[in-house]
């Protein structure tokens, strides 16, 4: 019970319409799973919206010859329909549309791509590229 008041009475009171978001989970795990069928939260018709997000591990990345370690979160492209974490370089509604498209920080960005516009680089995470989409 004091896990569950916990999280009630502390998770996004700073959100846009935060009385109707409810965050699922127990203790220090929280949320829906990357691997959540969207299927079954189309069988709920209370639900309006959603959207999963996932901490990720350091990440191994390639810009030109520059290497970082970064910490890597993963979200759905409904993430920003949620949330109003300031994005530029492409629209809330059209964001995360390609499987090789990836969003970076604004100081991610800077430290990468000094003043150069980081969208639409190209970077490489692992073996995979991507390109930068967008900048929270």
């Amino acid at each position: 019970m004091v896990s569950y008041a916990k999280a009630e009475f502390s998770t996004g009171r700073n959100i846009r319409n935060a009385d109707k978001i409810y965050l699922l989970g127990t203790g220090d795990m929280f949320g829906l799973t990357l691997d959540t069928p969207v299927e079954f939260l189309h069988q709920l018709p209370e639900i309006e919206s959603w959207t999963r997000m996932a901490n990720g591990t350091l990440s191994d990345v390639v810009v030109g010859d520059d290497y970082y370690k970064i910490s890597s979160v993963f979200i759905d492209s409904t993430f920003f329909h949620l949330f109003d974490y300031q994005l530029t370089g492409c629209s809330r509604q059209q964001v995360l549309t390609s499987e090789d498209e990836v969003l970076v920080s604004a100081s991610f960005a800077y430290k990468a791509f000094g003043r150069e516009n980081a969208i639409g680089k190209k970077i490489k995470v692992g073996n995979e590229y991507y390109t930068i989409s967008g900048i929270v």
